[in-house]
């Protein structure tokens, strides 16, 4: 059996060493490795609290099956992630920027400009 619960409170005492409020996870790799979903296409919102796993209304059911018991398997919208940012007060977001294209990077800096939120390149 996987233990989900290390992986978290690894995760977590980085985040809490480095500042760190959130983690936005894209690479398919960590995405699995985090939430248990295989999922390509998947990206998560990790906090110091919670995790969300973002899917698309065509995966949610799977997703919800599939994903470890402490994560929240969220429908995507284009404003549900940055609601999340918003609603926990998040103000340093760690991003893996070597997986971001530049579009990518661009449009998630132009949607956090109201929330206060400042981005920390994880690699």
């Amino acid at each position: 059996m996987i233990n989900s619960a290390a992986r978290y409170e690894k995760l977590r005492t980085y985040m809490k060493e480095q500042g760190i409020d959130a983690v936005y996870v894209i690479s398919p790799e960590n995405f699995f490795y985090m939430s248990g979903y295989n999922n390509p296409d998947g990206h998560m919102l990790i906090t110091l609290n919670a995790s969300y796993a973002f899917s698309d209304f065509r995966y949610i059911e799977a997703a919800r099956a599939e994903s470890f018991d402490c994560v929240n398997v969220v429908l995507s919208t284009e404003s549900t992630m940055y609601d999340v940012i918003k609603n926990e007060g998040i103000r340093k977001l760690g991003i893996e920027d070597t997986r971001l294209t530049v579009a990518e990077f661009d449009s998630l800096i132009t949607s956090l400009e109201d929330t206060n939120c400042g981005i920390v390149k994880l690699g």
